[in-house]
């Protein structure tokens, strides 16, 4: 059985502006989509006090044909829905249903007052605790066909199977796919910025130099394609680029570089394994989350959480099938 995509809704049009790259992204796993409306307070649907805080039968059937209608709107679209209507708190539910989830795409940003809404820290402990794929999008992310794929890299860590399978399987198609590494200057350039003059070395120089000599090997391993089963290699149609620029700051160079390029989709690495670099990249995705102006599809690098049913999807699905 296909495991399926939880896509999140608070009837908003916030909300609605996750559902069309759901929608491609369910269709490119070949996945359903569970749609999932959390009621987080009877108030907040009737003018009239319940006594005791308790659900009356006539609210719960405006919410269920409320996410019902919903669910037309995307079975327009062409992919199976079912759909979840639980109470209680948006991050909790979300964050244990998506154990039975072979994702989680969700609106950034969401309406506030009495239709409810996710945002903030809703949003926040989804990205730091989910350990599965992730979808975001946030109020500023555009419509349409994915053109043009930023991929911010961090060299400190080797490659991200996850990452790789979905370059690959995206590589497919004549798009444009740019890897990119921030590279962070010396904290004392930080603290001075009128030091930086001084920091144009040769040394320097070597340290960029061999940056984007790393991301151009990483560049040509997914220009070359995965092997197919049996013989013979996927044949990648995408233009691959490696950029290294010098920033002071991973999170706004890469929002930067999505304005530049004029990204369609970012695809990244949600977490670091172990130590520094684990608190870094989260921090990093956080806050690339928060500023892209286009969806960000995340990867987990442990799945120790997600179900082992997910493990084709998360390695090796999109390679086998093109066997």
């Amino acid at each position: 059985m296909t495991l399926p995509l939880l896509l999140t809704t608070d009837f908003s049009a916030y909300a609605r502006r996750a559902y069309f790259p759901a929608v491609r992204l369910a269709q490119e796993l070949g996945a359903p989509i569970r749609l999932l409306h959390v009621a987080q307070s009877p108030q907040e649907y009737t003018t009239a006090p319940l006594f005791g805080g308790n659900w009356l039968e006539s609210d719960l059937q405006a919410l269920r044909d409320r996410l019902e209608g919903e669910a037309r709107r995307l079975r327009r679209r062409g992919v199976s829905v079912e759909t979840v209507l639980c109470a209680g708190s948006p991050g909790k539910e979300i964050i244990e249903m998506a154990g039975e989830c072979v994702g989680i795409a969700l609106a950034t940003h969401g309406y506030g007052g009495a239709k409810g809404r996710l945002f903030g820290s809703t949003a926040t402990r989804i990205i730091r605790e989910a350990r599965t794929t992730l979808l975001t999008v946030g109020p500023a992310a555009k419509d349409g066909p994915v053109e043009r794929v930023l991929v911010p890299i961090e060299l400190l860590e080797s490659p991200c199977d996850a990452v790789l399978d979905e370059l690959w399987r995206m590589g497919r198609h004549p798009i444009q796919i740019e890897l990119y590494h921030a590279l962070i200057w010396p904290l004392f350039v930080r603290a001075e910025p009128a030091l930086g003059d001084h920091v144009a070395t040769p040394k320097s120089s070597v340290v960029l130099a061999d940056a984007q000599k790393r991301l151009e090997a990483l560049a040509a391993m997914v220009r070359e394609g995965p092997a197919r089963i049996g013989g013979g290699r996927v044949v990648i149609k995408a233009t691959v680029t490696a950029v290294v620029e010098a920033a002071q700051r991973a999170p706004v160079a890469i929002a930067d570089r999505i304005r530049a390029m004029d990204a369609d989709l970012v695809i990244m690495s949600a977490h670091g394994t172990h130590g520094l670099t684990r608190l870094l990249v989260g921090s990093v995705t956080e806050e690339v989350i928060r500023r892209a102006a286009c969806p960000v599809l995340t990867y987990p690098r442990v799945h120790a959480a997600v179900p082992h049913a997910l493990e084709p999807h998360a390695r090796g699905i999109h390679v086998a099938s093109l066997a």
